[in-house]
């Protein structure tokens, strides 16, 4: 890669290619994983569907898993933490919901080491993240959200003052977030 410009666009177009494949589709191909395989078998998907080079692959790859492995995280544990009682459905139409999708948006214009702190933060006792009442979306709880700085966070999202969600990032957080809540409500079977 020469410039982050050229990385992004790279990632910008592997991340077109995910995102035309079904996620219940692309879920099947990974082998329908449990929710604690589902980061690895994403990657072996996205190396497989991204139609990079193996130079393009070592360049992207952290940049790729890191977006998809937060949204999982975010999206999964803040339903798990849940006082409600959500069926898949409902998951589903939580995961792609446009106020989730803002949700994320705030986390990815946060610098690389504020947004991670914020995406491992899901997984605390003391998430800041929530369903709403009406169980239609996640946001942060209230006094939590973070303020974000325009100048910061994930170029994909298209930062620079303004507050509009980029098309593709908005797709891929849907994308990336059904995929999720496949693999949460996977069932065990026992003989």
């Amino acid at each position: 890669m020469k410039t982050s410009s050229d990385r992004l666009h790279l990632a910008n177009k592997t991340v077109e290619n995910l995102v035309e494949i079904d996620p219940v589709a692309a879920y099947k191909e990974m082998g329908k994983p449990m929710l604690h395989y589902l980061t690895d078998r994403f990657h072996s998907f996205a190396t497989r569907h991204g139609r990079l080079t193996a130079k393009e692959r070592e360049d992207l790859d952290h940049l790729i898993t890191t977006s998809f492995d937060a949204t999982r995280t975010v999206v999964t544990e803040t339903l798990i933490k849940s006082t409600q009682r959500i069926g898949k459905a409902a998951a589903l139409a939580i995961a792609n919901h446009e106020e989730t999708v803002r949700t994320m948006h705030t986390i990815a214009r946060q610098d690389a080491a504020r947004a991670l702190e914020l995406v491992r933060a899901a997984e605390l006792p003391s998430s800041p993240y929530m369903v709403n009442q009406t169980s239609e979306y996640i946001t942060f709880a209230p006094g939590t959200r973070p303020g974000v700085n325009s100048f910061r966070g994930c170029p994909a999202i298209e930062v620079g003052g303004n507050d509009e969600i980029a098309p593709l990032f908005s797709k891929f957080v849907r994308w990336s977030g059904s995929i999720a809540v496949h693999s949460m409500y996977k069932r065990r079977f026992t003989n």
